[in-house]
């Protein structure tokens, strides 16, 4: 919308009162604004209609019908409703618990699959192990900066320890020199009163 208003009568371009315009403006930010209101209770409402069906399909086709215990402590096969079946196997540092090895199986079929669910865990070993390392890393930084300000500070002391003991060298050959001042000028005062 313009400013603007033409006018049929004269057959001219006016512009808007100064009240007209700022009604306008605050009309149409109100109905802006109750338009996204709607728009996103309507966007709540469907997301959670969708995520109540999706839990139910996910609850019925991940009902276990049965497992079975392939190899004793090591193997262990879950038959979900849906006919499908998931294996878990207990690798060899692992200790067994079949609580384990059903949660598996069941993260296995909700996640699509043994790749999938494989991929994910890698994943996630990845982003632990990346954060292990980046913690090292900025360990190992502190470390270095720590270092290097403990060298810097003893270079600082060391530099000072040379000043002082280049001061004190300074100040004791000015002593000397004054004491042979002195003892010459003793000296020379004896010689001339000789």
């Amino acid at each position: 919308m313009s400013d603007f208003i033409f006018d049929l009568k004269n057959m001219k371009v006016k512009p808007l009162p100064d009240s007209i315009i700022f009604q306008r403006k605050i009309i149409d930010e109100s109905c802006r604004e109750d338009i996204r209101k709607q728009f996103f209770e309507n966007a709540r409402q469907f997301n959670a209609t969708i995520c109540k069906e999706r839990d139910k399909i996910m609850r019925k086709n991940s009902e276990v019908v049965d497992v079975n215990i392939l190899v004793p402590d090591k193997v262990v096969e879950v038959t979900f409703a849906d006919g499908t079946k998931e294996k878990s196997v207990c690798k060899e540092p692992d200790i067994f618990s079949l609580e384990s090895a059903i949660s598996i199986c069941i993260s296995k079929k909700i996640m699509g699959g043994s790749s999938a669910y494989n991929n994910a865990v890698k994943r996630g070993m990845k982003a632990y192990e990346d954060k292990q390392k980046k913690a090292a890393a900025e360990k190992a930084e502190q470390e270095r900066i720590e270092k290097k300000c403990a060298k810097r500070l003893a270079y600082k002391e060391r530099r000072a320890a040379k000043r002082r003991e280049e001061q004190i060298a300074i100040q004791a050959e000015a002593y000397l020199r004054a004491m042979k001042s002195i003892e010459d000028s003793k000296n020379v005062s004896k010689h001339e009163g000789e």
